[in-house]
Parts: C-alpha cells; sequence; structure tokens
C-alpha cells in the first residue's frame, strides 16, 4: 500500500499541458485523471518553468536538446523558451488558496525525474481544479512594456495570457 504524503505547496504551482487541451480546460477547468490509481491532477511546486518539469522532460529525451536548424542560442534560457513555444506547451497557474482539499507529494514523479532531491517539487491534488482558480501562463517572444502615468512597468516574457 502507498502512503501518500500531505505537503503544503506554494500559493502558485504550475500545470504544464499542451495546447490542444485549453478549449477544454477553458470550459471546464482542470480535470483530474486517474493516473496510478488516484484522481488526481499534478503540478510542479515551482514558479519558473524548468528542464525537469513533466512533460518538458520527456520531450527533451525525444529530441528537444538537438537543433536541426544550426541556430545559435545566446542563453540556455532562450533556447528553453523557443522549445516550449514550438512544443506548444501551456502552463495553468493553480492559486491553492482558492482550493479547499489538499496536497501530496507525486512520490513517482520524484523518484523519476529528482531521486535526490527532498523537496516536493512534483505534487497531486486529489479531484478536479475549477475555472475560478486557475489562469493561462505562457511565454511570449518579448517581454510587455506597459506606460502608466510616465511609469514604465516591464512585465516578464513568461505570463499570464490575456
Amino acid at each position: 500500500m502507498i502512503t501518500l504524503q500531505e505537503v503544503t505547496p506554494r500559493r502558485y504551482v504550475f500545470h504544464v499541458t499542451y495546447k490542444f487541451n485549453r478549449d477544454s480546460i477553458v470550459s471546464t477547468g482542470l480535470k483530474a485523471n486517474t493516473a496510478l490509481g488516484n484522481k488526481a491532477v499534478f503540478a510542479h511546486n515551482s514558479s519558473v518553468p524548468q528542464l525537469f518539469w513533466y512533460p518538458i522532460i520527456l520531450d527533451e529525451f525525444e529530441g528537444m536538446t538537438s537543433s536541426n536548424y544550426n541556430v545559435k542560442f545566446e542563453s540556455n534560457y532562450d533556447y528553453f523558451k523557443m522549445k516550449c513555444i514550438q512544443y506548444g506547451y501551456d502552463f495553468w497557474q493553480i492559486d491553492t488558496y482558492k482550493l479547499s482539499g489538499k496536497w501530496y507529494r507525486d512520490n513517482l514523479g520524484m523518484s523519476d525525474f529528482m531521486p535526490d532531491c527532498n523537496y516536493p517539487f512534483f505534487i497531486f491534488y486529489k479531484g478536479d481544479i475549477p475555472c475560478k482558480a486557475i489562469k493561462l501562463f505562457n511565454f511570449f517572444e518579448y517581454p510587455k512594456v506597459r506606460i502608466e502615468r510616465g511609469v514604465s512597468h516591464i512585465m516578464s516574457d513568461f505570463r499570464e495570457v490575456a
């Protein structure tokens, strides 16, 4: 029998999926699947997208590290951002304060991708996550500059989709 380890997540965690799921998620929220016998939504207990996030890590093994176009990037971040755009990821920010259920450590994800780490980066929520608790984030080609009353505000290239 598997013992579930309850965790306290950050206020904002992220669920990553492909863009072809967007319409369904916008209309019904994040629906729990029954992987591993648990009706759960899996998420990343971090606010900065990383190469080790699922499913990015699996796509990386299938060729994300190679470039068919011999393109040179100034940084690993630029390469990572381009690949996230190319593979069509959607990053769903979950406001954990808007949920009443508990979060648990995803022991399988941790053992597969981060076996020597004690921090619960891979977590899951038992049940569905409603639309009111999620916002769509994505990478954009450039940061966004907004000017209000003579003051410039620079928003990251990883930001909420308006």
